[in-house]
């Protein structure tokens, strides 16, 4: 038999094409309407209605438009509440500077690339392509959140708003990926040469200050210090002079933002319940690489709905690539039948996160849950995606999608059961760059 398609062998698939006379209908709707329109399953609109009885207080709509900086504004979602409630505003008035903080997760990633570069044994440009040595993202985690908050506080959206870069940051992630593969091959040649590390991290910050010019003209010069001025709900008129954004963080964030743990729920042989994982390098902002512990389905989604009950919105991942209705913003298992109308076989969780199919590409902010019989049935989510062009703030997600799709939660402390807390206490186990 060969191994290249025939003529003979494409006469057999239309033949067999055509012996289902609904095929030809299917092409003709598909082809006119699309996919979606021809797949989509009216029953979710009429099982997920916008009733939940555990929300969180909701503040006013975000916008990341055009820039990867999702998890940064699930982060501020996620402590907005508890400032504006010590702050004793409405917490719809209230929104937080999100390029102060990313103009620092910029510069801090870069700290780790040159850092990451002065510790790996293998300069060949072929393993350090492939290992993502050279690779400069605008993506993160919630420990990133946590420790740019913790390192250099936060502040009202007004005290440094967003830039034209900032909201459509393609051109700027482009010049900053050249900018980290000329310094790359910059420290490999004075590796090569024998450089010390005192010597090579003398080189590091004069790398750095150029990275921060770059910054600076593109997103603005951070904001040192500004004159806070509000008026709170009972009318009262607050002015303080000489504020910092620390000395904001310090005076009205009383949550700390470091006490979160992520849990996340793989169904994978190499992967145990109950088990702390790390990462093998630091991609990121923070001090080391993001830590979870991975427990089972049941555990995260009851710390979940425990979080909720005190009024606090949950950070959490997702894809966003499938079964994502973008009319009525449901997010459901059963929104297309691709199945049945296409014919494809349906792969469970398990093998979907073996196959990679399960990435966590964008997060957002539990804010609300619908529990019947004490089992959850539907959640509210708030997106970062504003209102235009048809966009809502909220998304309904049945709990079937939580099943399938969610992949990482960021947790109180308090909220975890005594299994879960006894996990903190392992060392964790080292997860290589191209593992799950």
């Amino acid at each position: 038999m060969k191994k290249e398609i025939t003529e003979k062998d494409i006469a057999v698939f239309s033949e067999r094409y055509h012996q289902i006379p609904a095929n030809k209908i299917i092409e003709n709707a598909i082809t006119r309407s699309g996919i979606d329109e021809v797949c989509f399953d009216r029953k979710t609109l009429l099982e997920n209605q916008n009733i939940f009885n555990i929300e969180t207080d909701l503040g006013s709509a975000q916008n990341q438009k055009q820039s990867g900086r999702c998890w940064c504004f699930a982060g501020t979602n996620l402590i907005r509440g508890n400032i504006a409630k010590n702050m004793n505003i409405d917490i719809k008035d209230l929104n937080l500077s999100n390029v102060y903080l990313t103009f620092f997760d910029r510069l801090e990633k870069f700290n780790n690339a040159y850092e990451n570069l002065f510790a790996v044994k293998n300069l060949d440009y072929d393993y350090l392509e492939q290992e993502y040595y050279f690779l400069s993202e605008e993506g993160g985690w919630y420990s990133d959140f946590a420790n740019l908050v913790t390192k250099y506080g936060v502040l009202p959206a007004n005290y440094m708003p967003e830039s034209h870069e900032s909201i459509a940051s393609n051109r700027l992630n482009s010049i900053l990926q050249e900018k980290l593969k000329y310094d790359a091959n910059i420290i490999i040649g004075l590796r090569k040469k024998g450089t010390s590390l005192n010597e090579l991290r003398k080189f590091k910050l004069q790398m750095l200050a150029e990275v921060y010019e770059i910054l600076c003209k593109v997103l603005g010069e951070p904001t040192k210090e500004f004159t806070l001025e509000y008026k709170t709900k009972d009318k009262e008129i607050v002015r303080i002079e000489h504020m910092t954004p620390l000395n904001f963080k310090e005076k009205y964030l009383t949550i700390d933002v470091n006490d979160f743990v992520l849990l996340k729920s793989i169904e994978y042989e190499k992967k145990k319940y109950y088990q702390k994982y790390q990462e093998e390098r630091n991609f990121g902002s923070a001090n080391e690489a993001s830590q979870y512990i991975n427990v089972p389905m049941s555990d995260l989604k009851k710390a979940v709905i425990k979080q909720l009950k005190d009024n606090l919105p949950v950070w959490f991942t997702c894809p966003t690539n499938k079964m994502w209705n973008r009319k009525e913003w449901i997010l459901d298992m059963r929104n297309y039948n691709y199945y049945d109308t296409l014919g494809l076989k349906w792969m469970n969780r398990k093998t979907q996160y073996v196959l990679r199919e399960i990435p966590s590409s964008h997060a957002m902010s539990f804010v609300g849950v619908h529990v019947i019989d004490q089992k959850p049935v539907r959640w509210k989510v708030e997106n970062s995606w504003g209102t235009e062009k048809g966009f809502k703030q909220f998304l309904i997600m049945n709990d079937n999608y939580f099943d399938e799709r969610v992949t990482t939660v960021a947790i109180h402390k308090k909220y975890l059961t005594a299994k879960i807390k006894k996990c903190l206490e392992q060392e964790p186990i080292i997860v290589g760059v191209h593992e799950l």
